[in-house]
């Protein structure tokens, strides 16, 4: 096995075969750490560091490479453990500027033996990188191979832990249904008979690439407006934020990748659901409507198209993501947890960050 770096846009669009590929066979592949987002971020986000892919790869006897063993998709940057240090640090390609993404993570091989020793390489490979002081794994899925590999390691610390719900789907809509508590239920049928009521209001699935960049349009203004009006913070609120979905759009819009929900009051949009999907599961991602139409619940009515839809195209699985809404217990209970965790050269900026993180989750 060898290790090598990618460091320039041109070996990363290079290496886009061979991350497909693992991609595809990876059991800790997920929509955040395709080559579609990852490429996305980096296009518009780059500015915040410097590329810097470590590739472990197989070598057959005549030194040829065989095939790609593990993907760990980092930059190199700057973080802080307080407002008076900075360290040179490697992070996940996608997590920086205003994304968050919710499941990063370093592609491995199916095969497990392969997969531990990849990662030995990779850590072998990080402790020689005298210019980074410190390692920073966002996000990674508690699941995950990687993170059973790193927490083994006395040297990384977990800094956060959080959690978000998921629900597998059954074959049928009424097998959905009812499943859901009996409040959940009468609350579900009263929405839907007052959206009935309103006549002129409908529900639609967006196809192609300018009606997908209309609703995104449409989101995006529905939540600066919100902003402007009480004073709350947006989550389409940087112009950076805005184009790397538009260019998700034009990256994935015929891939499956992406769905939106309208609801429509005549010809305008007065209510957008945003969704990503992989690997059979539909991921909630964001959504925003109309205040004025707020007494036909515009959220929860996308929320049941998009599920209804999801059955019917044999979706396996809703995956609500990041944020604690009460909500979203009607929907789904169970809870997937990920961790943030680092690393640092140095054990006395070590033991001072694990003094620092104790001291924060105390508070």
């Amino acid at each position: 096995m060898i290790v090598r770096t990618v460091t320039s846009v041109k070996e990363f669009q290079a290496l886009e075969p061979a991350w497909r590929d693992l991609h595809a066979e990876s059991p800790d592949s997920s929509f955040f750490n395709s080559f579609d987002f990852a490429f996305v971020w980096w296009q518009v986000y780059g500015a915040l560091g410097e590329l810097s892919i470590y590739v472990v790869e197989a070598v057959s006897e005549s030194n040829a490479i065989a095939n790609v063993l593990a993907i760990a998709p980092m930059y190199k940057t700057q973080s802080n453990l307080t407002r008076l240090f900075q360290f040179p640090t490697l992070r996940f390609i996608g997590r920086g500027g205003d994304v968050t993404p919710d499941d990063l993570n370093v592609l491995l091989t199916r095969d497990e033996k392969s997969a531990s020793q990849a990662v030995q390489m990779l850590q072998a490979s990080w402790d020689q990188s005298s210019d980074v002081q410190r390692l920073l794994f966002e996000d990674v899925p508690e699941q995950s191979r990687f993170f059973k590999m790193c927490s083994a390691n006395p040297k990384y610390s977990i800094e956060q832990r959080e959690s978000r719900l998921v629900a597998a789907l059954p074959l049928t809509w009424l097998e959905f249904k009812q499943a859901l508590t009996r409040n959940s239920r009468k609350r579900l049928k009263h929405r839907l008979n007052r959206l009935r009521d309103a006549n002129t209001l409908t529900l639609s699935l967006c196809e192609g690439r300018e009606n997908m960049q209309n609703a995104l349009a449409v989101l995006v203004r529905l939540h600066r407006e919100r902003q402007s009006s009480k004073g709350e913070s947006a989550a389409f609120s940087s112009d950076e934020y805005v184009k790397f979905h538009e260019s998700l759009i034009d990256m994935l819009h015929d891939k499956n990748a992406l769905q939106f929900i309208t609801l429509s009051d005549g010809s305008d949009i007065v209510g957008v659901e945003y969704m990503f999907t992989h690997a059979g599961s539909l991921l909630f991602f964001q959504t925003g409507f109309d205040p004025k139409y707020e007494s036909v619940s515009p959220g929860h009515n996308m929320m049941v198209f998009a599920i209804k839809n999801a059955i019917e195209k044999q979706f396996t699985e809703i995956d609500l993501l990041k944020g604690d809404y009460p909500y979203k217990r009607s929907y789904a209970t169970t809870e997937i947890k990920s961790v943030s965790m680092s690393s640092y050269r140095s054990s006395i900026w070590s033991a001072l960050a694990r003094i620092l993180h104790r001291v924060k989750r105390a508070e």
